[in-house]
C-alpha cells in the first residue's frame, strides 16, 4: 500500500475522532484536497476559526493563532455544529457547569452543562429565580403564565409575603410560591382583602359585594372585629365575620344598649329613630330609661327606650318635645263626649268652655295644661284618673243656665275647703267682666268633680262664666275672651 495514502488517512481518521470528543491531540500539519487543517497546542484545548467563528462567541485563540479550518460544508458556527454534533455555547472543548455570568447576565448550567430555564433553586445561596428562554436570570416584577411574580433587584431571589412596590405605591402579597394574590386572603390568621385587578392591600371601610357587609381594615390590612374607634366614631364589627354593625346593639360586658346609625357610627342625645325619640347618653352612648335629667330638662323613656311624648307620666306632663315642664294649671272643658251641656242664644256650653280654655292654653303655653276636646270628665270620672303633681291648681270652665234675666259669673269651691289666693283674684276678675251675683265664691257639697279632686288633693275650683242663656252674658263672654283667659292665667301666677 502506499505509504503517503496511509500516512494522510491515519491524520483524518485521527483529527475526527479528536474533534468528536472536543479536543485535537496532534502536533502536526497535513494538507488535503478538501482540508486545511492547523493543530491546535495540545495542551490549552482551545480552538479558533477566525474565518467561520463570530466574534460574540466564547472561543479564545492561541498565542501561536492556530486554527482549524473546515470546507464550507463542515463549518464551526454560532449554531455549534461540527459535523452534525451540538456542544455548549460557553466552547467546544470546555464546557460551563453552575452559575456562569456572560456579557452581563446571569445563566445557570447543569452537570451536564445544559443552560437551565424557568425557576431553579440555588441551594448553596437558598434562594429560588428565574432564567427566561434564553437562560438569562430575571428581576423586579415579572409576568409568567399569567402570574405576577417578585424576584430580587440585586440578586434575583424570588419574593413572597407582604411586599411593597415603590414605583407604584401599593402593598402586594406574593404566596409561598411567589404569586401575587388577590381577594380576601388569609394570612397567619388574620384577614386581608387585596384588589382583583392589581392585587393592592385594602385598608379602610370595604363593602365585600358577595357576602354583602362591610367591613374594615387597619393600617396594616387586617380586618377588624368588635368594638373600634376610628376618627373619632365609635363601630361595632361582629366578632366571628367582621361585618359592620348598625341599629339597636347590646354590649355585653358593659352592659349597655346603644345605637349605630346607617354609617355604623355610634348616637348620643336624642335621636328620632321609626319616627319614635330615643335618649342615649351623651358620654358612652348608653340608651337611657326612665326619668332622665338632659340639659336641665326632664324627660321620661319606657323600657325599650322610646321617649313619651305628649304623656302624663307620674303625675308629670311631658310636651310634644318630651319635655317635662312644671304644669301650674289644669283646664277642665265641662260636658263634651255628646254632652252639649246648657245650650241657648244659638250657643252650646261644650264650645263656649273650649273656646275659652283654647285661649288660655295659647297664652299660658307649657306650664298649662288643658283637658281633652272630646272627653267629659264628669262622666268618665276623669279627675281620679289624673297623674299631675298635686302641686297642680285645676280650674273647670261652665256657664250657668237659668231664666234671661239671670246673669254674672262665681266660683264654687267644695265644702271643706277654703278659698286660696287664686280664688280671690278670681272672684275680682269676675266682678270685673262677668258682674251680676251678689256671691262671687260659694261652698257645695253636692257635685261630684269638687268631691273626687278634694279627695285627690287637688287645688280645685269650678268657675261659671257668666250665663249662657243671658244675652249680654254671652255677648261678654266673647267680648272679652282674651282679658278672661289672660286674668285666669294671672290668678295662679302663669
Amino acid at each position: 500500500m502506499n505509504r503517503k495514502f496511509l500516512i494522510s488517512s491515519f491524520l483524518t481518521i485521527s483529527i475526527l475522532m479528536c474533534i468528536n470528543d472536543n479536543f485535537i491531540s496532534a502536533d502536526v500539519i497535513k494538507k488535503t484536497d478538501t482540508q486545511n487543517i492547523t493543530v491546535v497546542n495540545k495542551d490549552t484545548h482551545q480552538v479558533n476559526d477566525r474565518n467561520d467563528i463570530s466574534q460574540n462567541s466564547q472561543y479564545k485563540t492561541t498565542e501561536k493563532q492556530s486554527y482549524i479550518k473546515y470546507s464550507d460544508k463542515n463549518k464551526i458556527t454560532n449554531d455549534k455544529t461540527v459535523n452534525e454534533l451540538t456542544y455548549s455555547h460557553k466552547s467546544v472543548n470546555d464546557k460551563k457547569y453552575g452559575q456562569q455570568k456572560i456579557n452581563g447576565h446571569w445563566y445557570l448550567y447543569n452537570e451536564e452543562g445544559i443552560m437551565q430555564t424557568g425557576f431553579q433553586y440555588i441551594k448553596d445561596q437558598d434562594k429560588t429565580v428565574y432564567y427566561n428562554e434564553a437562560g438569562q436570570m430575571q428581576y423586579g416584577q415579572q409576568k409568567i403564565n399569567g402570574h405576577w411574580y417578585l424576584f430580587s433587584t440585586t440578586n434575583g431571589a424570588m419574593q413572597t409575603g407582604f411586599q411593597y412596590i415603590k414605583d407604584q405605591d401599593k402593598t402586594v402579597y406574593y404566596n409561598k410560591v411567589g404569586q401575587m394574590q388577590y381577594g380576601q386572603q388569609k394570612i397567619n390568621g388574620q384577614w386581608y382583602l387585596f384588589s382583583t385587578t392589581n392585587g393592592t392591600m385594602q385598608t379602610g371601610f370595604q363593602y365585600i359585594k358577595d357576602q354583602d357587609k362591610t367591613v374594615y381594615y387597619n393600617e396594616d390590612g387586617q380586618m377588624q372585629y368588635g368594638q373600634q374607634k376610628i376618627n373619632g366614631q365609635w363601630y361595632l364589627f361582629s366578632t366571628t365575620n367582621g361585618n359592620m354593625q348598625t341599629g339597636f346593639q347590646y354590649i355585653k360586658d358593659q352592659d349597655k344598649t346603644v345605637y349605630y346609625n346607617e354609617a355604623g357610627q355610634m348616637q348620643y342625645g336624642k335621636q328620632k329613630i321609626n319616627n319614635k325619640y330615643y335618649l342615649f347618653n351623651q358620654f358612652n352612648g348608653k340608651m337611657m330609661t326612665g326619668w332622665i335629667l338632659l340639659n336641665g330638662v326632664q324627660y321620661y323613656c319606657y323600657s325599650d327606650g322610646h321617649m313619651a311624648i305628649d304623656e302624663i307620666i307620674d303625675g308629670k306632663k311631658l310636651d310634644i318635645n318630651g319635655k317635662y315642664i312644671a304644669v301650674k294649671l289644669f283646664v277642665i272643658s265641662g260636658h263634651g263626649a255628646g254632652d252639649p251641656g246648657a245650650c241657648a242664644n244659638g250657643y252650646r256650653e261644650a264650645d263656649l268652655t273650649r273656646l275659652l280654655a283654647k285661649q288660655i292654653k295659647q297664652l299660658g303655653g307649657n306650664r298649662v295644661l288643658i283637658s281633652e276636646y272630646d272627653r267629659d270628665y264628669y262622666q268618665d270620672n276623669g279627675i281620679t284618673k289624673l297623674k299631675l303633681p298635686i302641686t297642680t291648681s285645676i280650674i273647670e270652665l261652665h256657664l250657668d243656665s237659668a231664666s234671661p234675666t239671670a246673669r254674672g259669673g262665681h266660683i264654687i269651691k267644695q265644702k271643706g275647703t277654703k278659698a286660696t289666693e287664686s280664688d280671690i283674684k278670681l272672684e275680682k276678675l269676675i266682678t270685673k267682666y262677668l258682674p251680676g251675683r251678689s256671691k262671687k265664691i260659694v261652698y257645695r257639697d253636692n257635685l261630684a268633680n269638687p268631691k273626687r279632686a278634694m279627695k285627690q288633693g287637688y287645688d280645685y275650683r269650678l268657675m261659671e262664666c257668666g250665663f249662657i242663656t243671658n244675652k249680654k252674658d254671652v255677648k261678654e263672654f266673647h267680648e272679652y275672651l282674651s282679658e278672661l283667659a289672660k286674668g285666669i292665667l294671672e290668678a295662679f301666677g302663669v
